[in-house]
């Protein structure tokens, strides 16, 4: 639901400044390949939009047994839409904080939930109990696992930060620590994981829009430019400030890079947790 709400208001914004109307049209299904595939079949006579994390284009399907796009090669990146922090959760009596945390895996592995094996939040919690040398049982989810973390049949999850703002007040759930350099300003209680001296444990990702690889240069300019305008309206702005959401402006250039070293950081990530990238 907060994606389609940040596409909402995107698309408004960027539909006024290219003086046509932006649909917005939800396309689960096959982990977000359905999604792919129906850009990159686009026929009509404008250029088909996607808003996508990797999770969507490469791993997700991977996961599936289908294939994986290369989101620099396959598609055409028009720009960054937000960066997500990521943050541990974890059920108040086992895991408030990572002393918690740690004292209940001695006891026991604990249980963490995810949005499906092969996941991006499946991988980053393994990858955080490995560092932290720790035993976890992953539980996948077809649906959400919200009440089963505030009722503690699972223990903790490692998710992005706007996935887990409206859980996160009246102690329903503890943010354990958030997978960045510093505090995000909108959760100062969550210790940040250089506080806990585990600057190793940085990881980052985001949303970013593409277009078919069809779409001439000129246009995905135009796209681009529209998409910048549009982070810096102020309705954008509340919008994004109102779900926990943090803007990433950039110019091309800087999205690809940006984008690669997302692609590289979560390689790196399952190398290490999964045995393999994708």
């Amino acid at each position: 639901m907060k994606t389609i709400l940040r596409l909402l208001v995107l698309a408004e914004q960027m539909g006024t400044t290219l003086g046509t109307v932006i649909v917005v049209e939800n396309k689960p299904g096959a982990s977000g390949a359905i999604a792919v595939e129906a850009l990159l079949q686009h026929g009509g006579p404008g250029p088909a939009l996607m808003v996508a994390g990797l999770d969507h284009i490469v791993y997700g399907p991977a996961a599936l047994g289908r294939k994986a796009w290369d989101p620099l090669q396959d598609l055409q990146p028009v720009g960054l839409v937000n960066q997500d922090r990521w943050v541990v959760v974890g059920h108040p009596a086992n895991a408030a904080d990572l002393p918690t945390l740690l004292r209940t895996a001695k006891d026991r592995p604990l249980r963490c939930a995810n949005n499906g094996l092969g996941t991006t939040q499946h991988a980053v919690c393994a990858w955080v109990a490995q560092r932290l040398g720790v035993a976890v049982e992953h539980i996948p989810y077809n649906q959400s696992f919200w009440t089963d973390l505030i009722a503690g049949r699972v223990d903790l999850a490692a998710v992005p930060l706007p996935g887990a703002t409206s859980v996160l007040g009246g102690g329903r759930v503890s943010g354990v620590m958030l997978l960045s350099r510093d505090r995000h300003p909108s959760f100062s209680s969550i210790p940040a994981v250089s506080e806990l001296k585990r600057p190793d444990l940085v990881f980052e990702s985001g949303l970013a829009l593409y277009t078919g690889p069809a779409t001439t240069a000129q246009v995905v300019e135009r796209l681009h430019d529209a998409l910048q305008r549009a982070q810096a309206a102020p309705a954008v702005i509340k919008r994004y400030a109102d779900l926990g959401v943090e803007p990433a402006p950039a110019s091309r250039p800087e999205a690809m890079q940006q984008l690669r070293a997302r692609l590289q950081r979560n390689d790196e990530v399952r190398r290490e947790a999964l045995g393999s990238a994708r």
